[in-house]
């Protein structure tokens, strides 16, 4: 037991993966029977409904612009990252909320967005191998000790 709350921040964008955020939410989701104090909160870009890229969607909680605090956030994968690494209002989000967090939790591609905000600068970083070409591609890792 803990008397630790932890309020997490699931983004969600069009074209993430189904797996990369049901899978962590649902973790986390079964701590809560080990009397762990989680709440689990949605946040999108404009709010409302959201397609995954298996096109199943999942409801958004809050907007960038009105939700509340959260001490972790949770960045899915997914083929809709090739798309968001160009939004700057999700990076900006993403860049503004990392160091208010207390941790990051990023799922395959994911951390292409997290990357693209220098966050990752000299730490190690995983990524989908499969990935990593159209990541470094990209320039996202500008430091040559960011290992994604």
């Amino acid at each position: 037991m803990t008397d630790k709350n932890f309020i997490v921040g699931a983004i969600l964008y069009p074209g993430y993966d189904l797996l990369d955020f049901n899978g962590p939410i649902s973790f986390l989701g079964i701590l809560k029977k080990y009397e762990l104090d989680i709440k689990i909160i949605t946040i999108s870009q404009h709010g409302g409904n959201v397609e995954s890229e298996s096109q199943c969607s999942n409801l958004s909680n809050y907007s960038f612009d009105e939700c509340p605090n959260f001490n972790v956030l949770l960045v899915p994968g997914g083929f809709g990252t090739r798309k968001e690494i160009d939004n700057s209002v999700l990076i900006n989000f993403i860049d503004k909320w990392i160091p208010k967090v207390e941790y990051v939790l990023t799922v395959c591609t994911g951390s292409s967005l997290i990357a693209k905000t220098g966050h990752l600068d000299g730490k190690k970083a995983t990524s989908n191998k499969r990935a990593f070409k159209w990541v470094t591609s990209h320039g996202l890792v500008s430091n040559p000790f960011v290992y994604l």
